[in-house]
């Protein structure tokens, strides 16, 4: 047991980061979180003819979050309903698992199962 929480370790340190940052594209973009991002998605600013605020994003960044969404897109239906769900929807757990149509408990199965599938894209196989 003390392996297996080895390995759900080590996919999740690996993983989060990678997430974090797509998060970070997709909600300060204003992107709806399914993988459109583009240039001109990138910037907001505070409005018309007013000096704006804008927030940039590197083309590496930009690129990075269009291919973890993509690979976010590419998992089960439920599963990336689950990572959307979780990482870019406000509320408690409780909620995010009634988005999803499923238990809390559900909710963290899928999303390791996730987690896991999405280290095995990025890193290669799962293990010690």
């Amino acid at each position: 047991m003390t392996e297996q929480l080895g390995v759900r370790y080590q996919v999740y340190v690996y993983t989060k980061p990678r997430i974090e940052r797509w998060v970070e594209v997709v909600t300060l973009s204003g992107d709806d979180g399914i993988g459109h991002l583009s240039n001109a998605s990138i910037y907001r600013g505070v409005g018309a003819g007013v000096t704006s605020t804008r927030i940039e994003f590197s083309a590496q960044q930009v690129e990075e979050a269009i291919m973890t969404a993509e690979d976010i897109d590419a998992l089960p239906v439920e599963e990336a309903l689950v990572m959307r769900t979780y990482y870019l929807q406000l509320g408690s757990k409780a909620f995010k698992a009634t988005v999803c149509k499923c238990s809390p408990a559900s909710l963290f199965r899928r999303l390791d199962r996730a987690h896991e599938r999405l280290y095995i894209k990025w890193f290669g196989k799962v293990g010690t």
